[in-house]
């Protein structure tokens, strides 16, 4: 099964990878490119309010969308700067169960 991306629900793989708290668990969740893009364009309320939406959906099955619920924010914001960095991205995907990242 392909994970999806928790805003728009598409399969496609993140290029974008946020961190943060939600419902007070730390989350990370990869977006695609075309919500990236799409979120840009939008006042920042909306926005907010599509990332809200999206992490509530990523909270009720992390195993089906590019999501990660961690013990805490610090591991969280560790496990984005890795799937940011490119040299450790593909490492941290397999660890987060996310498979290979492919940018």
């Amino acid at each position: 099964m392909n994970r999806l991306c928790p805003c728009c629900g598409f399969p496609a793989p993140p290029a974008l990878v946020s961190f943060g708290r939600y419902q007070g668990r730390a989350l990370v969740m990869g977006f695609c490119a075309r919500c990236v893009r799409a979120n840009e364009r939008l006042p920042l309320g909306t926005e907010q309010k599509r990332t809200n939406a999206a992490a509530a959906r990523a909270m009720t099955n992390p195993a089906r969308y590019f999501a990660a619920i961690l013990p805490d924010l610090g591991a969280a914001q560790l496990a984005a700067g890795l799937l940011a960095h490119p040299q450790h991205a593909d490492e941290a995907a397999r660890a987060l169960g996310w498979g290979a990242q492919t940018r």
